[in-house]
């Protein structure tokens, strides 16, 4: 049984690695007698606690202006990049998680019908966006 011990907490290792953060997970086995039959199912719930987000490695670019407003305003309201995501899909604009980060590190610049988005599904205006004060 010591043998199942060491290889069940070697893949509980590489399940912390698959995982992600801040989530629960079930973790199932088998458990064996010792002449190998299957006896019960052992449930193990594992968390992972959250941790801080990544810091931005690469320096902001400067294809655009709004990049780091809109990515301020998105953390202001809690929201993740794939929410953001969905919301501008829902508004027609077709953008992946790489284009939205290459617009928040000011990598890729910004269309007008995407700002104008941008603007509605962050509840903002256009002009706090494009740092224009009236």
């Amino acid at each position: 049984m010591r043998k199942n011990a060491i290889k069940f907490g070697k893949n509980i290792k590489k399940l912390k690695k698959r995982v992600a953060i801040g989530k629960i997970m079930c973790y199932n086995r088998a458990v064996r007698c010792h002449s190998g039959k299957k006896v019960a199912f052992q449930s193990n719930l594992l968390y992972f606690p959250e941790v801080n987000m990544r810091i931005r490695k690469q320096a902001l670019g400067d294809k655009n202006i709004v990049g780091a407003k809109i990515e301020q305003r998105r953390k202001e309201l809690k929201m993740k990049q794939f929410e953001l995501l969905e919301a501008l899909n829902a508004k027609g604009i077709e953008l992946n998680a790489s284009g939205l980060s290459k617009i928040e590190g000011q990598i890729r610049s910004v269309n007008d019908y995407e700002l104008k988005a941008f603007a509605e599904v962050l509840t903002i205006s256009v002009n706090d966006l494009l740092g224009i004060k009236i």
